[in-house]
């Protein structure tokens, strides 16, 4: 996340109140990071009940 520039704070609190109820579902869009000259924005959907995770990755010109 460094790499991009985003804001790990918010991914980490994000992941660590997940973490506490793993069978929830929950949508989250990371805010935006623009260090490689990119816009890239990670959205997240977890669903505690499948086997499989979605990250969609976004990446636009800065």
């Amino acid at each position: 996340m460094d790499r991009y520039g985003i804001d790990t704070d918010s991914a980490e609190g994000w992941i660590e109140s997940i973490s506490r109820k793993p069978e929830d579902k929950s949508n989250f869009a990371v805010s935006p990071g623009t260090s490689t000259g990119l816009l890239v924005t990670y959205d997240l959907r977890y669903d505690g009940s499948k086997d499989v995770q979605v990250i969609i990755v976004h990446v636009n010109p800065a």
